[in-house]
């Protein structure tokens, strides 16, 4: 149960909220949105103390624009909004959209930072009926980055949050329709003055990643390491700013800041991984027993599932696993679904608390994987499942390793076509000599919305 102390913060966050009503009726100061971005936050923080519902969730949530007049905020206060995740409800979001528009031509950065705020909210992550709508994106993204105050916006903080809003939209094809414009963002990024962008930078250096492909231009990768290095120095500088107490960040933004860097000076961020020793994994508990350490699977393809019981797209790929583990039964191919302590549970029933119980949390695991029907190997590892070493900063991420040892894919999906996933492990078997089933027939290959 959570403690009397913490609701009655909860509370006293959503009176403040109710009595901004009242308070802020006329248009708002930027003084009046800072109040409720730290009433929202106290809030939003006191969450995170009690195994919250997903009610207390939308009852903060909903309180979180009370009182203020969203016809009438800046495209620098709805920004501001934005970034601290406050924006919520179809009505809210079409009256932003609405009030954009009034702004989307301004030549200052107001208009700069109307047409990213565009961008999110008016389809350009989604359409009305929730598909991905590429065209749309396309043609809202070229506006945006057209703009010709686009790169002082950025410089001065008041479109900070514009990594965010191209990460949002998830597709290859669109940024790559403006690579150039998005890899020039990259000195204005590095400028700055709002420090909070250096948590973007992982997500930013993985959409060059994606706009690099086999046809990208000879010296896309050296450049793409050149900002790297920039991404880094400037986040290490974040880093010490932070924990010298200079930003204010708490602890979890500081450790979360702390592994995004590790990522990106990482051998698979470098560019080093692919052909290296696959690095070392401890394993505190497995449903098979004589499951050995990494090193010791030499001789075998070994695929890597880095998953959580409480990711959506890790589990929808359950029966994907299990058809590959079906084909390649009986051959020397170990798919280990590679997990962490969570410090909770999402099975059948729900989250269960096993904070501070890791054994409570494994005997779960252990019913989960019969419930399931998974079929191949589950194992938590001492590592974090947003392993570093691996480059992992999403799940599911799969990675195989070659019977000699090293990896020779990395940041695939379990979801990918059977085909696609059969040709790569195939090859890799006859190039040791090692016997493969029949090859499968290679599906239509389409892209899809993740790329």
């Amino acid at each position: 149960m959570p403690s009397t102390t913490v609701l009655g913060r909860i509370a006293t966050a959503l009176v403040a909220f109710a009595l901004s009503i009242i308070v802020h009726a006329a248009p708002p100061t930027d003084e009046q949105v800072q109040q409720a971005v730290d009433q929202f936050k106290e809030a939003w923080a006191a969450l995170f103390e009690i195994q919250a519902t997903r009610e207390d969730v939308e009852r903060v949530r909903a309180h979180a624009l009370d009182g203020l007049e969203i016809g009438a905020l800046t495209p620098k206060q709805v920004g501001r909004l934005f970034r601290e995740n406050m924006i919520h409800g179809k009505e809210t979001t079409r009256m932003i959209v609405a009030r954009m528009t009034e702004f989307k031509d301004d030549p200052t950065s107001a208009g700069a930072t109307a047409r990213l705020l565009r961008l999110f909210f008016l389809g350009g992550v989604i359409d009305e009926e929730n598909r991905p709508d590429p065209e749309l994106q396309e043609e809202l993204l070229g506006e945006a980055l057209a703009h010709e105050a686009l790169p002082n916006a950025i410089r001065s903080g008041e479109a900070s949050f514009v990594i965010g809003v191209l990460d949002a939209l998830a597709k290859k094809s669109v940024w790559r329709a403006h690579a150039d414009d998005i890899y020039a963002l990259a000195d204005d990024l590095l400028h700055c003055k709002d420090p909070r962008i250096a948590f973007d930078f992982e997500s930013y250096f993985g959409i060059l990643g994606y706009i690099n492909d086999e046809d990208a231009a000879e010296d896309a990768e050296a450049r793409r390491q050149a900002i790297r290095a920039g991404l880094v120095k400037y986040g290490r500088d974040v880093l010490a700013r932070a924990k010298n107490g200079e930003i204010e960040v708490d602890e979890r933004s500081i450790e979360f800041l702390t592994g995004s860097l590790a990522r990106l000076d990482s051998a698979p961020a470098r560019g080093t991984f692919i052909g290296s020793a696959a690095p070392h994994l401890d394993f505190l508990w497995s449903n098979d027993e004589t499951l050995p350490s990494l090193a010791a699977l030499k001789g075998k393809v070994v695929i890597l599932d880095f998953w959580a019981t409480w990711c959506g797209p890790c589990v929808a790929s359950i029966p994907n696993v299990r058809e590959l583990q079906a084909r390649y039964e009986g051959y020397p191919v170990k798919i280990i679904g590679v997990t962490s302590i969570q410090g909770a549970h999402y099975g059948e029933n729900g989250a269960v608390d096993c904070k501070d119980d890791p054994d409570k949390e494994m005997a779960l695991m252990a019913e989960y994987i019969g419930q399931k029907d998974i079929t191949w190997t589950i194992a938590f590892a001492k590592q974090k499942v947003y392993n570093r070493d691996y480059g992992v900063r999403g799940i599911p991420h799969v990675t195989i390793i070659a019977p000699d040892g090293t990896v020779r894919y990395n940041d695939l999906h379990p979801a990918d076509p059977l085909p696609e996933k059969a040709a790569k492990i195939d090859a890799l078997l006859k190039e040791s000599g090692l016997a493969a089933p029949t090859p499968l027939p290679k599906e239509k290959e389409t892209e899809s919305t993740e790329g």
